[in-house]
């Protein structure tokens, strides 16, 4: 993953909001694919299951939500990423 600034994040964001609003789903998904990863690998790091994301189909989403502006692509972003975290074994007694 490449890393971005605060504000580049926001360029992709707001292209991916016009690209929704316009009804352009193909790049609208895209450009919510590359918001999804940067932030699932920000978040989860190597736990974040980016493979699965490709096979993701997210015209629906681009469709149905993130037309409606930065907030509920926000929401999107953040539910999508929280999908592809891998379960981490959990040890009650790390001694």
């Amino acid at each position: 993953m490449i890393p971005w600034s605060a504000e580049e994040r926001q360029l992709i964001q707001t292209l991916a909001v016009d690209a929704c609003a316009a009804g352009n789903c193909e790049t609208g998904a895209m450009y919510l694919k590359l918001l999804v990863a940067d932030r699932a690998w920000r978040v989860y790091g190597e736990c974040a299951d980016l493979e699965r994301l490709q096979d993701m189909d997210l015209r629906d989403v681009v469709m149905n939500e993130a037309w409606r502006g930065s907030e509920v692509m926000e929401r999107c972003i953040s539910e999508l990423a929280d999908s592809l975290a891998t379960p981490v074994a959990y040890d009650p007694d790390p001694r």
